[in-house]
């Protein structure tokens, strides 16, 4: 669902609101999609990084307002 977000953001271009954060968006999609659609080799088993899972809350955080 995010990947069709991201793309409806891109198409509007400039003009749209979350423009500026259509790059963060899309790397919060990539680094989700290891885990949600199950592109890593095993998932489930996969250590998650705090480090790194913070620096995308955050990322989130920032996109959505609540930071």
């Amino acid at each position: 669902m995010l990947a069709s977000i991201i793309t409806k953001i891109r198409q509007e271009g400039p003009t749209h609101n979350l423009f500026s954060s259509v790059e963060d968006m899309d790397t919060i999609n990539l680094y989700t999609r290891r885990y949600h659609h199950g592109e890593s080799p095993n998932p489930a088993t996969e250590v998650i990084n705090d480090t790194e899972l913070q620096g995308f809350v955050k990322k989130t955080l920032n996109i959505t307002g609540f930071s």
